[in-house]
């Protein structure tokens, strides 16, 4: 009498087969989940070194011109404005006007010239307020306040970033 042994099969079933498809599937899953969460924190970082930068240089060049100017004709002593406008020796120079635009732009005019824009397209002005905390027949003290934001902000979440910025400076 012969024995039938059964036939040994060296390939996956069906269960085991689904089983590593569902594991890697999740793995999957889970590395695409963790790729875009550092993308949106990349994003978040680089719109928040953005807005601090433009910040930043904006109040340079306001406390630099506040510095060399002569005199402060706008906001008068003890109001505020949302126009900065300083006197300068040099006619070319005089006035120097800083205020903001329709779309969010601060802007510099000097003297005569063409409008310059202090922010790029990327960043959006918000409340730009001057105060003169000067006494009258004093050399001037001015407060500027502005708040920056990422354009874009309300369609994506991750843009979603403001700043406000302080500066104070005494002309000499």
């Amino acid at each position: 009498m012969q024995i039938i042994s059964p036939k040994k099969y060296t390939g996956f079933t069906l269960i085991e087969l689904s089983l590593y498809v569902v594991i890697m599937g999740i793995c999957v899953l889970a590395i695409s989940s963790f790729l875009n969460l550092i993308n949106n924190a990349k994003i978040k970082n680089r719109l928040i070194a953005e807005v601090e930068q433009q910040g930043d240089q904006i109040s340079s060049i306001i406390r630099q011109n506040i510095l060399a100017s002569s005199g402060i004709n706008i906001p008068l002593p003890g109001s505020t404005s949302a126009t900065l406008s300083l006197s300068f020796l040099d006619i070319n120079r005089n006035p120097t006007v800083f205020s903001t635009d329709a779309t969010g732009n601060i802007t510099m005019k000097i003297g005569t010239g063409q409008i310059i824009n202090l922010n790029n397209n990327y960043v959006r002005a918000e409340n730009l307020i001057f105060s003169n905390f000067s006494q009258i027949n004093t050399p001037g003290n001015i407060n500027s306040q502005y708040n920056l934001k990422m354009n874009g902000a309300e369609t994506r979440g991750e843009y979603l970033y403001s700043q406000q910025f302080n500066l104070t400076t005494s002309r000499r």
